[in-house]
């Protein structure tokens, strides 16, 4: 049964799209937008005042035959979309529950998830072949030659198995938000591998360049409105109002100076960058140094500073904020990138799993290969395999050539937990970690004790009450007249 739909774009003019219950609203778009001469990229499609889901087919949007659809702008500013990929049976037993989870931009396109899962951090530093993958085929005349194995996608049924199909992003399919379930699967075909890889090169290359000519001629078409001044006091104050956060009272606390933070200098890096500045020996208790230390009942109980800063984040948490502009969201970029351009010097602590650990100080040139071959160095068995992770995201740093400094973005201090691939059988694991030479050089830890603070003779003072004033009664214990028992003249 087929039905259609009316698509009215910003200019007034509309077109017919012919729909089946099962074509799918991007389609639709992606129709429209084809008869328009213009990019489906840019616009979304909206009815009666409200957004249309993208990723639904047309039986399952509620929309009525010969219904108007509105062609919209779409913001320029991409949102998050979280993405789980199921791996096949021989990936699937690598990693946790067999799926990949990782949060992407909607402007990324299939293919741009595909690299990330394959070589990014989402996949915690294991190695995966999803886009290069080959299977061997042997025939009677000669030896087996590799065959490209094309990776293929299914969503919400689905199924994506071309090179063009790879360049749709999650915006185009209609993912703007929430997140999408990709099963990944690979079919083989009678391409050759060197074939297929020329392919991939060429067609990817010229959709890079096209993508960058179109962005380039929208930065160049683009002009920022004028707005009179009257206009310009109204923004102004309405940013005032809103970007002028609540000062809270300053809370007295044990904080690194900023002179600490900003790394070594990078005149005291040591002539071998592989050799530590210092090796730390392991705690000889299970127990954490800060549990030993002495508490008092009197540190639990709130202050009046912390109170009021307590009400102060209550405060600013209230208040309506706007979302960043697209100028503010670069000019942040644009810091992040100075602040990395302006650090020479990285300090990192790698923690071994005895607890032991060791610290290193690089220049601007070091790799992720140049600290794995420090690591490499110190263990009393090299030939292990390990992964070196950092905890609040577990982002891997690989054994690759990618610096630490501009490629994983280190500044100042940071630790790094060595944590063993699955591979190292169980005795190995046990055994001391540290060469010899680098036992003897370690050193304890030592944790600094809190300054005692005077005690102020206030405490045995007993706090003054003070009282309100009492109103003076005019007539001392004079019945006043409204009040007369029923009979009294």
């Amino acid at each position: 049964m087929s039905s259609h739909v009316w698509v009215l774009g910003s200019d007034l003019k509309r077109t017919q799209v012919k729909v089946t219950p099962g074509t799918y609203l991007s389609d639709v778009l992606a129709e429209a937008c084809k008869k328009f001469n213009i990019s489906s990229d840019k616009y979304q499609l909206r009815h009666n005042q409200k957004l249309v889901d993208l990723s639904l087919p047309f039986r399952q949007s509620k929309l009525t035959s010969g219904a108007k659809l509105d062609l919209v702008v779409k913001p320029k500013t991409p949102s998050i979309v979280s993405v789980a990929i199921q791996l096949p049976h021989p990936e699937s037993t690598q990693i946790p529950a067999g799926r990949i989870i990782s949060k992407f931009p909607s402007t990324f396109t299939l293919w741009q998830i595909l690299r990330q899962v394959e070589s990014g951090p989402a996949n915690q530093g294991r190695t995966l072949r999803i886009t290069d993958r080959a299977t061997p085929i042997s025939s009677t005349s000669g030896a087996g030659q590799l065959y490209y194995e094309m990776p293929t996608l299914n969503i919400m049924g689905r199924e994506f198995t071309t090179f063009a199909d790879f360049q749709k992003t999650l915006s185009q399919l209609g993912y703007n938000s929430g997140s999408v379930l990709m099963r990944l699967s690979f079919k083989v075909t009678d391409q050759p591998l060197f074939s297929a890889i020329e392919e991939i090169n060429a067609y990817f290359k010229d959709a890079e360049e096209k993508t960058d000519e179109t962005t380039k001629h929208e930065q160049n078409g683009s002009q920022s409105p004028v707005l009179s001044p009257e206009d310009k006091d109204i923004f102004t104050a309405d940013t005032l109002k809103n970007t002028i956060p609540i000062k809270p009272e300053p809370v007295e606390s044990d904080t690194v100076p900023k002179s600490e933070a900003k790394g070594p200098d990078i005149q005291n890096l040591p002539a071998d960058p592989l050799q530590p500045v210092g090796i730390f020996s392991a705690p000889t208790t299970s127990t954490p140094a800060a549990a030993l230390m002495p508490v008092e009942d009197t540190d639990f109980i709130p202050t009046i500073a912390h109170a009021q800063s307590h009400q102060a984040q209550l405060m600013l948490q209230s208040q309506n904020k706007r979302l960043l502009s697209d100028l503010e969201l670069e000019q942040k970029a644009a810091e992040k990138a100075a602040k990395l351009a302006a650090t020479s010097t990285v300090s990192t602590k790698v923690r071994f799993p005895d607890n032991s650990s060791a610290q290193w100080n690089w220049g601007p040139n070091a790799t992720g290969s140049m600290l794995h071959a420090a690591v490499r160095k110190q263990m009393a068995n090299p030939s292990l395999a390990f992964r070196l992770v950092m905890m609040p995201g577990r982002t891997a740093i690989l054994d690759d050539q990618k610096t630490l400094i501009k490629g994983y973005k280190l500044v100042g201090g940071v630790v790094v937990t060595l944590l063993w691939d699955e591979s190292v059988p169980k005795d190995a694991r046990t055994k001391q970690f540290l060469t010899p030479e680098a036992s003897q050089q370690a050193q304890k830890i030592v944790v600094p004790q809190p300054k005692e603070l005077p005690e102020s003779g206030l405490d045995n003072e007993k706090p003054t009450i003070v009282q309100a004033p009492k109103k003076e009664s005019s007539g001392g214990n004079k019945v006043p007249k409204w009040f007369k028992l029923p009979g009294k003249k």
